[in-house]
């Protein structure tokens, strides 16, 4: 179970990146990119996320599950 102070990490994180994908444009259009710009980028860096918390949470269910099959009895 996610603790609290993960959870209030992670809502800050979340409140960040979506200010910053939505006022973040003038940050971009400073580096040459196009208007627009805060957006892809904020969803690129949240796909990139999501694959790697993916990846993490289906080893911690790989993890637990053998776990488990280890602590049965066996026949």
């Amino acid at each position: 179970m996610m603790s609290l102070r993960w959870k209030i990490v992670i809502a800050a994180l979340a409140l960040g990146l979506s200010a910053f994908a939505v006022f973040g444009d003038a940050f971009f259009l400073g580096l040459g990119l196009p208007s627009g710009s805060g957006r892809i980028v904020i969803a690129a860096a949240l796909l990139c996320a999501g694959v790697v918390w993916f990846i993490w949470s289906s080893a911690s269910v790989r993890r637990t599950a053998k776990d488990v099959a280890d602590r049965r009895p066996k026949d």
